[in-house]
């Protein structure tokens, strides 16, 4: 068992995980989805050879601070939870290239968010998220920004320094002259600007 490098334990029903969890060490993949688990047990911290990790669909409302630790993380699903705030940590996963956080209630990122600047992928949307600070400018590697149905109403001109951006979703928000800014994305394939007063 401790040398299991892939792990899928979705659509269980389990309600808890065991601390032991964290005798995994050798896992590179780890799917949680779709359960019912309400708390992730800090020895997830341990798992620092984790690449890909799921916990979506779940009831979680927050996300430990050891999930920090998982430098090598590259791609991480927290999407369909009760999510309110994610934890100053998360900047240290400097490698975390698909971050798909919909369907929570965050309000707001911390300043270590905009230290993921290997970010390709960020879907964050329906969350209550009020802005993106001028660091958006960080990610240059981003190429899809799906930040739909939050309570943006401004976005800082620095999402012009986003040269790979293709696809922008920031419907439903409440943007107003943020158009002239987004609108000098020469790499934008797909905009979706529905629901706003512009």
């Amino acid at each position: 068992m401790l040398n299991i490098k892939v792990m899928d334990i979705s659509n269980s029903k389990i309600k808890s995980i065991p601390n032991g969890i964290g005798h995994l060490t050798r896992l590179e993949d780890l799917r949680l989805c779709n359960n019912e688990f309400t708390y992730i047990p800090p020895t997830i911290g341990r798992l620092t050879n984790l690449t890909i990790l799921y916990m979506n669909d779940n009831l979680l409302d927050e996300i430990p601070k050891e999930v920090g630790r998982l430098e090598n993380l590259e791609t991480l699903h927290i999407e369909n939870n009760q999510i309110k705030e994610l934890p100053e940590e998360i900047g240290n996963l400097v490698n975390l290239k698909n971050l798909i956080m919909n369907n929570n209630q965050i309000t707001s990122l911390p300043d270590t968010f905009y230290r993921l600047k290997k970010l390709e992928k960020l879907i964050a949307n329906n969350n209550k998220i009020k802005e993106f600070t001028e660091s958006i400018g960080n990610f240059v590697d981003l190429t899809e920004l799906d930040v739909g149905n939050n309570l943006l109403q401004t976005l800082p001109k620095e999402i012009c320094d986003l040269e790979n951006l293709c696809i922008l979703y920031v419907n439903n928000n409440q943007l107003g002259n943020s158009i002239s800014e987004i609108i000098k994305i020469k790499s934008l394939t797909h905009l979706d600007l529905s629901g706003n007063e512009l």
